[in-house]
């Protein structure tokens, strides 16, 4: 059960972007109820993602022994090698952004939002990568059913964390969410470039290790 949940929880820890935070702080100024909307969306584009990811593997490689597991392996180093690489390359072409106050463009488009756009905004922030991997995980994993729900449940209530407390915040304490909103907002906003490939980078190269070590496993067997 373990050598499955503790992956999982990692997916999950790696689901939390710091752009969405930004995202979902916007969405709020329109009420709480388009920020549950949006944490909505995004619980619903990680299941979707994570389960569809699993699915179409085991459909297209079909009950071969060993198959599956080769093959999402690849998949994940490519997405794992995929993040490291993307992640440099926004670090050395996006140095303007570090420390920069300057709210992006799309952004203030969200300030005045409906439940409905507020659902797909959230399905379309949701972070992707992860959920493949996370289904990629679940597909090749020698454990019972129940098990999988279960890791799939955890790696979605981590990788919910992010958005879901701000949302919350504003229902357990609305005083106090309202007054520490905009510095959460702001400091998150003139850190995003190295929180972003922080997370990026620690990820790609646990998802490539992972995935390299287990090939070697799998080569030698």
């Amino acid at each position: 059960m373990w050598p499955l949940i503790g992956p999982l929880a990692v997916l999950g820890l790696s689901a939390n972007e710091p752009t969405a935070l930004l995202v979902v702080l916007v969405v709020l100024r329109s009420g709480r109820d388009r920020g549950v909307a949006f944490v909505a969306g995004w619980i619903t584009a990680l299941v979707v993602v994570a389960a569809g990811a699993g699915f179409l593997a085991r459909l297209g490689l079909g009950p071969r022994a060993g198959g599956p597991r080769r093959v999402t392996l690849v998949i994940e180093l490519v997405i794992g090698v995929a993040l490291v690489v993307w992640a440099s390359w926004y670090w050395l072409h996006n140095r303007k952004l570090a420390h920069s106050a300057d709210i992006p463009r799309g952004l203030s488009r969200l300030t005045s939002i409906r439940r409905t756009p507020a659902f797909f905004t959230g399905m379309l922030a949701s972070t992707y990568p992860p959920a493949i991997v996370a289904g990629t995980t679940l597909l090749r994993a020698n454990a019972a059913p129940a098990v999988r729900v279960g890791g799939l449940i955890t790696f979605v209530v981590i990788g919910t964390l992010m958005v879901a407390a701000p949302v919350v915040a504003t229902y357990a304490s609305p005083a106090w969410a309202d007054s520490r909103s905009d510095s959460v907002f702001e400091w998150t906003l003139r850190h995003r470039r190295i929180l972003l490939t922080t997370i990026l980078i620690a990820v790609g190269l646990f998802i490539s290790v992972r995935a390299v070590v287990h090939l070697a496993h799998t080569h030698h067997r």
